[in-house]
Formats: C-alpha cells, sequence, structure tokens
C-alpha cells in the first residue's frame, strides 16, 4: 500500500462522517425552505407593517412587497441559511477533525522515525497534506453542488455554474483554515494542542468584523463566499490573495518539519 493511500484509508471514517453531516444538515436546511415560505401569514405580515413606524414614511403596500420579494428570494436563503452560515461553520469543523492530527499524532507516538527511514521528508509532508486537501476538496465541492442537486426536487432554481461560483470562492478559504491547522499539527507534540490554538486563531479572525479598518480584509467574508452572492462573480483578488496566504502556511509548517528533530 502507497503512502498516500495509507493517509486517505486513515482518513476515510472521518472524511465519511463530515460528509454524511454536510448532506444531512445541507438537505434539512435547504429542504425546510418551502416550510418557511408558507409559514408566513401574509396578513399578519401586512398588519405588522401598516402599525410601523416606517409606515409612516414609506408606502406600506409598497414596503410589504419589497420585503416579501427578499422572503421569496432563493438566493438570500440559501446564501444566509447554507452558505455564509451553517456550511461555514461546518469547513471551520472540518478543518480541524482533517488536520489536527496529521503530523502530531505521529510526534507523539514517536512513529516519525519509522516513515522517515523509507521516505524522504518531503515525501511524508506532501502525501499526509495532499491526502487532506483532497479530502477537503470533497467536502467543499459537495456542500456547493448539493443546492444545485435539490433545486432539481424542489420549486426553486439553483444552477451548476452558481455552485461551482461558491465552490471556487470557498475552497482557497476552506484550503487556508486546513493549513492553519497543519501548522499547529507540525508545530505541537500532542494532538489536543492543534485543537484548541485552531479555535483560538479561528476566533480571533472573526474579531476582525469588529474593526473598522480590517473589513475588507474579514476573513469569513470569503469563507462564506458573500461576494458571490452580492455580484455573482468570483472576486479573483480575493481568491489570489487567500491562495497565496495558504500557500505561505504550508511552505512555513513545511519548513518548521524539515527543522524538527524526531
Amino acid at each position: 500500500m502507497s503512502l498516500f493511500a495509507k493517509e486517505l484509508r486513515d482518513l476515510r471514517y472521518r472524511l465519511i462522517v463530515l460528509g454524511v453531516l454536510i448532506l444531512a444538515m445541507g438537505i434539512f436546511i435547504l429542504g425546510s425552505y418551502e416550510i418557511f415560505i408558507n409559514s408566513v401569514d401574509i396578513n399578519q405580515f401586512t398588519a405588522a407593517v401598516n402599525n410601523s413606524t416606517i409606515s409612516k414614511y414609506m408606502d406600506p403596500e409598497l414596503l410589504t412587497q419589497q420585503i416579501m420579494e427578499i422572503i421569496n428570494n432563493i438566493d438570500l436563503y440559501v446564501w444566509s441559511q447554507w452558505f455564509g452560515k451553517n456550511f461555514m461553520q461546518l469547513m471551520l469543523l472540518s478543518s480541524i477533525v482533517i488536520g489536527f492530527s496529521a503530523f502530531a499524532r505521529e510526534t507523539e507516538h514517536s512513529t516519525f522515525s519509522f516513515l522517515l527511514t523509507n521516505f524522504k521528508r518531503s515525501q511524508v509532508f506532501l502525501t499526509k497534506v495532499g491526502a487532506g486537501i483532497l479530502s477537503m476538496t470533497i467536502l467543499v465541492a459537495l456542500g456547493c453542488l448539493l443546492p444545485a442537486v435539490l433545486a432539481a426536487f424542489k420549486s426553486f432554481d439553483f444552477s451548476l455554474i452558481l455552485s461551482f461560483k461558491y465552490f471556487m470562492q470557498i475552497l482557497p478559504a476552506a484550503l487556508l483554515c486546513y493549513a492553519i491547522i497543519i501548522f499547529f499539527s507540525v508545530l505541537n507534540k500532542d494532538v489536543v494542542k492543534p485543537i484548541i490554538y485552531g479555535v483560538i486563531t479561528f476566533t480571533l479572525l472573526s474579531v476582525l468584523k469588529q474593526i473598522k479598518y480590517f473589513n475588507g480584509i474579514y476573513f469569513y467574508r470569503y469563507l462564506a463566499a458573500a461576494d458571490v452572492f452580492t455580484n455573482g462573480q468570483i472576486n479573483l483578488l480575493a481568491f489570489l490573495i487567500v491562495s497565496i496566504i495558504a500557500l505561505l502556511t504550508f511552505f512555513a509548517a513545511y519548513k518548521i518539519y524539515q527543522e524538527k528533530n524526531f
């Protein structure tokens, strides 16, 4: 058995569980759109608008019409409830689950010396990281294709082209999350610390949204593919920048791994 096949074999149960979780949550959330629409009481909603303060400054009928258009916007529902919320959180979880033990477990169990007698360090690193990248790519593709697949059975439109745009915007950001976890896995000697440091890092990244001057580089905006939703296009600049940062993070992890004593 090749080293790459062994790494994929070690990840197979995690990949299956995460894949099932993505499918289950996606089907439940996206399949609830019709329930959400049917649950909206138009009469009650109209009465609330008429009694609101804003009705003094804007035609209540026009306001109700515009709000109903927003509610009936499937693209808004898919993004706000799936890509911008639950799927984004699942990608953070997936990056931790796939990457936390990649190197830390070998260090903790003192098995790197055995691996390095048969393979070069570069081979071991690229194989382990490559297996994780493939796993993350599969999970991102699964979550991005799901709305288009469900659209064929439900009463809403969601094209494969739009799924592809979401995939291309989310993938580099998801791989950056994975690269961060790999960095901590290389850096630490036990499997718990990469999880802890990963959670802390992901939490700190969310703080950037609260800082006025960092709104433009708010990381989760790209993990949620907000530009695809608002503009209908991939943000190529963000794609390149996030991809470069992910590569640099992998490279930093590789340099530390090359110098580490086992």
